[in-house]
């Protein structure tokens, strides 16, 4: 995890080159060694975040297909969807991810939580202070490790400071994924991208609202208005 957390670091200033290669290592990386697969979901959003251009289809369509097969994981992944395409700077695969995602498993967000999707949160967030605890004590080691080998304060200083934002991170507290978030929230998340998404994204979400308009009723008549807006386009992939 820690291996994954650094490389994830490096890929923001890598070289244009191998970008492509080292997204698809750590793509490898996080499914094979995984602590819990909530951390591979965040680590695979993070990997968009920081080289959405590089991720391929193949990557996001594998995270899909763990999300699919995984049922216990399916309220979490919609809920942490939902916030990243809530952002106005979301990547053209976020809005790929969040609309099957979404058009998916969004009903499971809308409706309450099940005994079963609380007791998953509350073990979710016992790994996570596993790992928090973990990163403090790996944190701590390594100061002692630097001195006493007598290397460079500022290295030293500079590998702990990185060490305790690695533990900051993970101690943040994080928005339950058991709350009920409404399907109108769900759908104005997506179409906020609609227009500036290609065509192949756009067909991706008229497939979700789809999906929206089969099971949310209050939703119809938006759907509808959209399919109509773009049911006279040129765009055969629309049509």
């Amino acid at each position: 995890m820690s291996l994954v957390a650094q490389l994830l670091k490096y890929l923001a200033v890598a070289e244009e080159s191998i970008k492509a290669e080292m997204v698809l290592k750590l793509a490898i990386l996080s499914e094979r060694y995984a602590p819990d697969m909530r951390w591979y979901v965040d680590t695979i959003l993070s990997l968009i975040a920081h080289a959405g251009d590089y991720v391929s289809d193949e990557i996001w369509h594998r995270a899909v297909q763990i999300i699919t097969n995984r049922k216990e994981l399916q309220r979490y992944a919609a809920h942490k969807m939902l916030r990243a395409v809530e952002s106005t700077a979301a990547h053209e695969i976020v809005v790929k991810v969040g609309g099957y995602i979404l058009g998916e498993f969004g009903y499971i967000l809308a409706e309450e939580p099940t005994v079963e999707d609380i007791e998953e949160e509350d073990k979710a967030r016992e790994l996570a202070e596993e790992r928090r605890r973990a990163s403090e004590k790996s944190s701590a080691k390594s100061k002692s490790s630097e001195s006493k080998e007598g290397d460079d304060e500022s290295k030293a200083k500079q590998l702990l400071t990185q060490e305790e934002e690695e533990a900051k991170d993970d101690d943040e507290p994080l928005e339950p994924s058991t709350i009920v978030i409404d399907a109108v929230t769900q759908f104005s998340a997506l179409h906020r991208h609609f227009e500036r998404q290609s065509s192949a994204t756009k067909a991706l979400l008229l497939t979700a609202y789809a999906k929206f308009y089969n099971v949310f009723p209050g939703l119809r008549p938006a759907v509808e208005q959209v399919f109509k807006e773009n049911s006279d386009g040129l765009d055969a992939e629309l049509q």
